[in-house]
């Protein structure tokens, strides 16, 4: 039996590259995965001055973001989900490390992919922690974008994101702060076991004070 010519093959013949051009945006505008894949694809079969190639790489990056912010945002909401979700997130988020690793990001793209990401650090209820400090600190290049990150995360004012801000400090040289913070940090902790012990003895007093029988 002879195999049948795929009318798409010729349909794509027959078209104008303005034709082309216009479906190409379409999808790419509706379908965020779709819009990576153009760039992807793109970026391999065309000439970029630096400049235009760095710009790429932003967009490519934000698709990828794009890909997967609802169902990180399902996550947080409701404090985890599906399995197949959440395995799906953290494989799209761990790709977003591997495009950053590359250092080809510009740094403006890499501060708003931050102002992204640091919410659902702060929050800590999607469970994929591990993923987006990684996404975190993969954005940062250099020293200035290590202290960028640990004032942000001395901002949320949480025990966990100011340990990972000492640790950053103390990384970058900057003892001064690193000793402030853990100075913070021990006070922080002496207030959570002071709440600790008056909830114990609270539950104690009430144990007490229920009748017997």
């Amino acid at each position: 039996m002879k195999k049948r010519k795929d009318p798409l093959d010729q349909l794509i013949k027959a078209a104008s590259p303005e034709v082309l051009g216009k479906l190409i945006k379409e999808l790419a505008l509706s379908r965020p995965e779709t819009r990576r894949e153009c760039f992807e694809f793109l970026k391999k079969h065309v000439t970029l001055t630096p400049e235009e190639s760095a710009i790429s790489e932003g967009e490519t990056l934000f698709a990828l973001w794009n890909e997967l912010k609802f169902d990180l945002s399902e996550l947080d909401e409701y404090g985890g989900g599906d399995y197949s979700v959440e395995n799906h997130v953290e494989e799209l988020l761990y790709d977003l490390s591997e495009k950053l690793r590359k250092k080809k990001v510009p740094q403006e793209y890499r501060r708003e992919l931050l102002d992204k990401v640091l919410p659902y650090i702060q929050s800590g209820n999607a469970g994929l922690d591990d993923a987006l400090y990684e996404v975190a600190y993969t954005a940062c290049y250099d020293k200035n974008d290590r202290r960028d990150l640990a004032e942000r995360f001395e901002d949320i004012g949480r025990n966990w994101p100011l340990d990972h801000a000492r640790r950053i400090y103390r990384e970058i040289g900057d003892n001064n702060k690193y000793l402030e913070l853990r100075s913070i940090g021990n006070l922080l902790l002496g207030d959570g076991q002071k709440r600790k012990s008056h909830r114990d003895r609270q539950k104690r007093t009430q144990k007490s004070k229920r009748p017997n029988g």
